[in-house]
């Protein structure tokens, strides 16, 4: 497993890693594998829907486990995650400080799938760790090809759009019931309002 093998070679936890090397020189200062008892009341609750009404869910997972993993187990807020993703946006850079070498990021923008299909909504290709708009089918929100996109649990959504310099974050905080956050309704729309209000 890739997080087994960053350990082996680092000689550290792989929650530790991350943080030393990604979120504390990305200024991440809320993104975390654990949250801390201080921070324990920021947490936002997650809602479901019982009977046509939003109801608090209880979640799966409580908040005093720690699950580091390269795909699951990560809690952040909007602001952080908009500070990743801008440093995606600038090929590995944020505030003239460079995290990630501009190969990498190349690496986990670009559609390695072909023409399969690969992730929920239409028009991606997969790399690793985006899904990529990669035809004009995929601009259904008005995004460019080349756009790279994120679903979180509880319709959480990132994307990056180049072409528009624009980063985008989506924390609903809502399970989603079935339905993917790919596409849910409410990311469509705000995604495409988010294009709209672009000046070109």
């Amino acid at each position: 497993m890739l997080f087994r093998s960053i350990e082996v070679v680092s000689g550290k936890p792989y929650d530790q890693f991350m943080a030393e090397r990604i979120f504390q020189p990305l200024g991440m200062k809320d993104t975390v594998y654990e949250i801390p008892a201080d921070k324990a009341g920021r947490v936002a609750t997650i809602y479901t829907y019982v009977d046509g009404k939003l109801k608090p869910l209880t979640r799966p997972i409580p908040l005093g486990a720690k699950i580091p993993s390269p795909d699951s187990g990560l809690l952040s807020t909007a602001s952080d995650l908009a500070r990743f993703n801008q440093m995606m946006l600038n090929n590995g850079v944020l505030n003239g400080k460079r995290v990630l070498s501009a190969a990498a990021t190349e690496s986990m923008t670009v559609s390695y799938t072909g023409n399969l299909q690969a992730g929920y909504a239409p028009g991606v290709g997969q790399g690793f760790g985006y899904e990529v708009v990669r035809e004009p089918l995929g601009m259904y929100r008005y995004t460019s090809i080349g756009t790279f996109e994120k679903a979180g649990v509880y319709r959480t959504y990132v994307w990056v759009d180049r072409a528009k310099d624009l980063v985008g974050t989506i924390l609903m905080q809502r399970n989603t019931g079935g339905a993917a956050a790919d596409l849910a309704d409410e990311v469509n729309v705000f995604m495409a309002m988010a294009a709209a209000a672009i000046d070109h």
